[in-house]
């Protein structure tokens, strides 16, 4: 065996696997633990101490928990197994030995994996994407495959390490020159450089601001024949377009799935801060959208412990794509979050997913099926299969709906909730029954408001005449109509949301003087002359 510094803790790994005997119900286990796909980074040497740690805290939990269950009439110092060991066969490398029932060892494999997994986030999150999961973490039953686990043990103990250097992020000087200069970085191909720019755009605005400025919400309903709707779930999530209109400016996002993907794991990451940091958030029942991968990093941890109490009134939301590429993960993720009291949901399926997959043996909740063109045909087809699935206690959503089709078809199908553009139009005539081309005015007007207001929060101000002028009309235009429908309403609730209005555009109007004056001054540092506070 060629020399690595550990031969005295592979020795006793490998005799402990030859003398491993099954008794009473419990079988012996060594689960292998490698690292080396994470080790060519200065960070991974902190990952391998924070491992180790968890591990023998893990061994530690272990032994408190099943202690009288195996050895309930032996003294355990006298056993020939301990229940639980620990080997360090090489630097990356660990061999946990185990005694343990099939029903304890599942949960105890799924508790090291989510502390690795959670590890890796938290130190090398980009390289987390890129695990192969299998080799991370190996699972020999030693009553079946103890050769193979010698095999495997030995081949660890005895390879090289992998040399090379994995892509760094962007400089400090980089870093400042992000922030300063955005348009710099527009046009050009998605990279680890845009990447950053949006997580320091975070960290400058705060969790309120980027809440206020990128995060949007969608409601879904409850629709019911002859009722109307009403909203039950409000889902939160980034928009991708505001991103682009005052962050990524025409980047090319189809180039290089990787980078797209880190983008939305920090997209993930910034949506959970804000909860955390903006607890208002949820008030009633949420859903937001996740990768499987951002259950293990540390804002979801957060997230986990500051909102505990909040949890039975969450959903999370996982893509069919995103589950089908991460199987065994989701396995863990949905066991986890279930523990917690939140609810598991499966996001746009495909209708012609419905009835190849069984959605209630997934340990889902709810399942989100993306309304098409085509849809009515096949859902129709499938209809059977939505019923049987419904009484095993499956919750169907009909989203994207835009048009009246499919509202009728779900209802048809025994579908009660909906979301999409047709919706909003319909909460919309429920909320305003009269004037409802003028609501439908104030939501373009306050949009191209935000639009003004967000470019000066992120930029400092705006110096540019030509929007200057045009904000002013807006108002103005904006103002005029207020007045007129003021006039005329007999609506308390109306009236209140009218007053509300006419006091943001007020205090809009006096940010805007203040900023044409700042411009027209030229003096100062943009951040210091923040229109909007």
């Amino acid at each position: 065996m060629t020399s690595n510094g550990y031969e005295d803790d592979v020795t006793a790994a490998l005799r402990q696997i030859q003398s491993a005997e099954a008794s009473r119900g419990i079988n012996n286990y060594i689960i292998l633990i490698s690292l080396r796909e994470c080790s060519q980074r200065r960070e991974a040497v902190a990952l391998q101490r924070e491992t180790q740690k968890n591990l023998t805290n893990l061994i530690l939990n272990n032994e408190m928990q099943s202690m009288e269950d195996v050895y309930e009439d032996e003294d355990e110092t006298t056993s020939p197994n301990k229940a639980t060991r620990l080997f360090k066969i090489s630097d990356w490398d660990f061999a946990l030995y185990i005694a343990s029932n099939e029903y304890r060892i599942i949960g105890f494999v799924n508790d090291v994996k989510l502390s690795i997994l959670r590890l890796v986030e938290r130190y090398l999150p980009d390289v987390f994407d890129r695990l192969n999961q299998w080799r991370l973490v190996q699972v020999f039953d030693l009553s079946r495959h103890k050769h193979i686990a010698v095999k495997r043990l030995r081949k660890l103990a005895e390879s090289k390490q992998p040399e090379g250097e994995l892509e760094q992020g962007p400089t400090d000087d980089e870093r400042s020159d992000l922030t300063q200069n955005v348009e710099k970085y527009a046009n050009q191909k998605l990279s680890s450089k845009h990447i950053e720019l949006v997580n320091l755009t975070f960290e400058r605005l705060g969790s309120s601001m980027f809440r206020d400025i990128f995060i949007r919400s969608q409601e879904i309903a409850l629709v019911v024949p002859n009722k109307g709707a009403e909203p039950v779930i409000n889902e939160m999530f980034v928009s991708v377009a505001q991103i682009r209109k005052h962050l990524l400016v025409n980047v090319d996002m189809s180039d290089g799935r990787n980078y797209f993907y880190q983008l939305t794991q920090l997209l993930d990451r910034l949506v959970l801060r804000c909860i955390c940091e903006v607890r208002n958030v949820i008030r009633f029942n949420t859903s937001f959208n996740l990768n499987i991968d951002s259950v293990f990093t540390p804002e979801f941890q957060q997230f986990e412990e500051t909102l505990l109490d909040r949890l039975p009134n969450c959903s999370v939301e996982f893509r069919a794509a995103d589950i089908f590429d991460n199987f065994d993960r989701f396995d863990m993720v949905r066991d986890l979050i279930a523990a917690r009291g939140a609810s598991i949901a499966i996001d746009s399926v495909h209708p012609k997913m419905i009835g190849v997959l069984d959605f209630h043996r997934m340990g889902v909740r709810m399942a989100k099926i993306n309304w098409t063109p085509e849809a009515e045909e096949i859902l129709s087809d499938r209809a059977a299969e939505i019923t049987r699935m419904q009484r095993a206690g499956v919750v169907f959503i009909l989203a994207r709906v835009e048009d009246p089709v499919g509202v009728r078809l779900g209802q048809k199908l025994g579908i009660r909730l909906f979301q999409g553009f047709h919706i909003d139009e319909m909460l919309l005539q429920m909320r305003y029954p009269s004037n409802l081309n003028f609501w439908r005015r104030v939501l373009e007007y306050r949009s191209r408001m935000e639009d003004f207001q967000n470019e000066a929060k992120i930029n400092g101000r705006i110096t540019d005449k030509r929007k200057l002028r045009e904000m002013e009309h807006l108002i103005t235009t904006f103002k005029t109509e207020l007045e007129g429908v003021q006039a005329e309403t007999s609506s308390l609730e109306e009236l209140k949301t009218l007053l509300h209005l006419r006091s943001r555009i007020d205090a809009m109007e006096a940010e805007l003087l203040q900023g044409a004056t700042e411009g027209a001054a030229g003096g100062g540092d943009a951040r210091a002359n923040q229109v909007v506070h």
